[in-house]
């Protein structure tokens, strides 16, 4: 079987949005303001949708939709659900207060457990698969599979503010972001209209608009400021995938920073498993630095946890069955 090329920008974008990942919990768990922190508000605002804009991206470059439909489904249950569910006992079993007590509660990817992103991206899948078999295939990008996906986005959105679950309304905005990145990969006329200067630099000034105008509310709080958040939330989403994305399409990096980028979003699932595990939880950084310093150390401390994890992920991933059973990596 022909083996795909990895795309160095990708891998970049991934690094850079792992990260961001890392940067976020530990302005959550290790900051005095936690996720009021303005820069947290920044990260929040986009980089889980980011991610997800990554991931249909790249299932469009891989042709899925060309093999067979089960080794499809098999593929993903082993590369998504099986690293989800072996975490999630894992972390139950050897992290405080290790408890062999695995209930049904820890495996809820919403919002127990910490690993969400995986089933929620498996969901995603399917649903793409469903409507692209549905609609004829990637091979030429209907009209019928985009209507379907704007009418999937909608529901969600809409069984979201009936019930008051502000989640489901989050999670269509990151459905969103996928279905973006997937016919962004997959339709030349739109790649080339957010790749136009213009449409890049008005995406920027709105996101950093965005920002300045905020802030997002992360706590979800009463219906009302719910549903400005998340306007909120939508155009930060949607902007910042046009904005990164041109951005490493474009930007010169010294080459020790690309291949930090690229070393890393290779390995992006493994550093976004195993910190849960590694980073400490109740140490604050100090409240008299300044905000220049507390963001430089939260930097570094974030570049550092990500080579730690990387460098974990690495050596199990080189374990037999372990590399399987963690990472569904053969």
């Amino acid at each position: 079987m022909k083996q795909l090329k990895r795309l160095d920008y990708i891998d970049e974008m991934k690094g850079f949005a792992i990260l961001l990942v890392t940067m976020g919990h530990i302005y959550y768990r290790n900051t005095m303001e936690g996720t009021e922190h303005p820069i947290a508000q920044m990260i929040y605002s986009f980089h889980m949708s980011f991610f997800f804009f990554l991931s249909g991206y790249m299932l469009a470059k891989t042709h899925a939709s060309n093999k067979v439909l089960t080794s499809f489904l098999l593929k993903k249950l082993q590369t998504l659900i099986l690293p989800w569910f072996s975490f999630s006992v894992f972390v139950k079993i050897f992290t405080p207060p290790y408890s062999c007590d695995v209930n049904f509660d820890s495996l809820l990817f919403y919002p127990v457990n910490g690993y969400w992103f995986l089933p929620l991206l498996f969901i995603f899948m399917m649903l793409w698969l469903i409507l692209n078999q549905y609609s004829g295939g990637i091979n030429l990008v209907r009209r019928k599979e985009l209507v379907l996906n704007i009418l999937i986005i909608g529901i969600m959105a809409i069984i979201g503010g009936a019930l008051h679950l502000y989640h489901m309304i989050i999670y269509s905005i990151y459905y969103a972001a996928f279905i973006f990145g997937y016919f962004l990969s997959n339709t030349k006329w739109l790649e080339s209209v957010c790749r136009k200067k213009s449409v890049y630099g008005v995406a920027a000034l709105i996101l950093v608009l965005a920002w300045k105008l905020g802030p997002i509310d992360t706590c979800g709080g009463i219906m009302r400021r719910s549903m400005l958040n998340l306007v909120y939330n939508a155009v930060c989403s949607m902007t910042a995938c046009i904005v990164f994305y041109n951005l490493f399409l474009n930007i010169q990096m010294p080459h020790f920073a690309k291949r930090y980028l690229q070393e890393t979003g290779k390995y992006s699932l493994a550093i976004y498993l195993i910190p849960v595990i590694i980073l400490p939880v109740d140490y604050i950084l100090p409240g008299n630095w300044t905000f220049s310093s507390i963001n430089i150390a939260i930097l570094v401390i974030s570049i550092l946890v990500n080579v730690a994890c990387y460098c974990i992920g690495r050596v199990l991933m080189e374990i037999p069955y372990l590399n399987f059973i963690l990472f569904g990596k053969r």
